[in-house]
């Protein structure tokens, strides 16, 4: 739970606390009851009708923010305080679960990019010096040691390696890299220490727009939200004239009350609220969003996880993009020797290697205790 939820979560409580103690106060007959209530509404209405201000001076009058201060200020104004808080608190309690979900979703999106690099290591008067990585400028010189991330994207001055680019591509065979190479942010070092002269601001690495690309993924909208958005443009001022029409034409027309034409107005603008509907389609599709990513799949926008409704048949390319990525010894045949002697030739010759089957191997070899350890010489691999 972020600082501002935790923040709204107070707010609703207090408010909530107010309200049954205005509520009681008034069927008990005690002093204080108008004023409970202005204090509850303030505390629970201010940001919305701070909002609806800033839009209406911006030329951006009908949305939910306009409708919810219309109608609660109408309340106010016909002495039904209680309304207006309980209609507020009830908004504001949507509100925030929606931003609950929505950084739930956020945060399970990001745990499934882990690749944000913490920080990048410079040299510095003979000493390796960490620092943010959105501070290294094109051309500096990065230390990367075995284990750590690439920050930011580079040409390879000196030192051999290879980097796990699997993060970002879905591949588990290593790529082994030179002076020379290019290497791309977000890839993991997994032996040799490389010097890697950036060419690239972090803003402009390969790890910061595949970031940008997953955290912005509520932004690519699909058809249905599309519809929404233009709907509620629409709908919007379409029942603000209407409970005009409500609130001023039967008074002028047949001589009602003002008073009671004003309050259905008014309930007819809470009712036509389009903010449930505008809400909940968006909502809906980042929280399958942020479903997918606990799960493990990564949907990179609105519009594919409604294509996957009509999709038939799938086909996958890369080891890693449906599996773990890491290989299994699941079974020997040897042609005329024992298993376990095969298998102590294959891990002598694998031992000092980083490729995926090479671990496969050795992994095997370290289960069967009893297999005799051989250590190879004069090894090269290519």
């Amino acid at each position: 739970m972020t600082k501002k939820q935790k923040k709204g979560l107070v707010r609703i409580g207090i408010t909530t606390l107010l309200y049954i103690a205005g509520i009681v106060s008034e069927h008990a007959q005690w002093p204080g009851f108008v004023w409970i209530m202005a204090a509850a509404y303030l505390l629970i209405s201010y940001d919305i009708l701070r909002k609806s201000v800033i839009n209406i001076m911006h030329g951006e009058i009908f949305d939910e923010n306009f409708l919810m201060s219309v109608a609660s200020l109408g309340a106010v104004a016909l002495g039904q305080l209680d309304e207006a808080v309980a209609v507020m608190l009830f908004y504001q309690i949507g509100e925030w679960f929606q931003s609950y979900a929505v950084s739930k979703s956020r945060k399970s999106i990001a745990a499934l990019m882990d690749i944000r690099p913490d920080y990048a290591n410079i040299e510095q008067d003979g000493k390796i010096v960490q620092v943010d990585p959105e501070d290294v400028q094109p051309g500096t010189v990065i230390v990367v040691e075995p284990g750590e991330r690439v920050p930011l994207d580079g040409v390879v001055e000196s030192g051999t390696s290879s980097l796990d680019t699997s993060a970002l591509t879905g591949e588990s065979v290593p790529r082994s890299v030179r002076p020379g190479s290019d290497v791309i942010s977000g890839c993991i070092n997994q032996s040799g220490v490389l010097y890697v002269k950036t060419t690239k601001p972090f803003g402009q690495s390969t790890v910061a727009k595949v970031l940008e690309l997953v955290e912005n993924a509520s932004d690519r909208k699909a058809p249905a939200e599309q519809f929404i958005t233009r709907f509620a443009r629409i709908y919007t001022p379409v029942v603000c004239a209407l409970a005009l029409a409500l609130a001023v034409l039967p008074p002028l027309l047949f001589q009602q009350p003002w008073t009671v034409w004003i309050y259905r107005a008014l309930t007819f603008l809470v009712i036509s609220c389009p903010c449930a509907l505008v809400i909940s389609v968006p909502l809906s599709f980042f929280g399958g969003i942020g479903g997918a990513s606990r799960a493990g799949i990564l949907v990179k926008g609105s519009t594919y996880l409604e294509a996957l409704a009509d999709v038939k048949t799938m086909v996958f390319d890369k080891t890693g993009t449906i599996t773990r990525g890491t290989f299994q010894v699941t079974e020997i045949k040897p042609a005329d020797l024992p298993a376990e002697r095969l298998l102590m030739y294959a891990a002598a010759a694998e031992q000092h290697s980083s490729h995926p089957i090479a671990q496969s191997i050795l992994r095997k070899a370290q289960e069967l205790h009893d297999a005799p350890v051989l250590t190879a010489e004069n090894v090269q691999e290519i």
